[in-house]
């Protein structure tokens, strides 16, 4: 029960209602070291699956998170590699319209899952 309640009060539970609790800075460092790790060998953290590279668009500019989508925390932590675009910042390249991006299957449906659990449907692409 212990153990329940502290994977609980991690954030680590998929609840509709609650989003997941806020990394640490040392959880974040971590997080983030495992995704570089899982860019570089191609195999997804979460879900120990090959990742293939895919070819995707670049969206240039301010993309807003949707507000009834997940927070990075839980993207990280639940489907890191589902993003079928690539942020490329606020100055656009004109000859750079394109990225090869290792996704994840696995995070992808985990996502969509993640998205009709909520009753929150997606874009194709992110609003800018």
């Amino acid at each position: 029960m212990k153990a329940f309640l502290h994977i609980c009060l991690a954030g680590f539970t998929l609840s509709a209602s609650a989003p997941a609790a806020e990394p640490t800075p040392e959880e974040w460092k971590k997080l983030w070291e495992q995704d570089k790790q899982a860019v570089k060998t191609g195999v997804c953290q979460v879900h120990h699956t090959s990742m293939p590279a895919t070819t995707v668009p670049i969206h240039y500019g301010l993309v807003r998170p949707d507000p009834k989508g997940p927070t990075e925390a839980e993207r990280i932590r639940l489907f890191p590699h589902a993003r079928k675009f690539q942020l490329g910042g606020c100055c656009p390249i004109p000859d750079e319209t394109t990225a090869t991006i290792p996704v994840c299957d696995s995070c992808v449906k985990a996502e969509a899952a993640w998205l009709a659990a909520r009753k929150v449907s997606r874009p194709a692409s992110p609003k800018k």
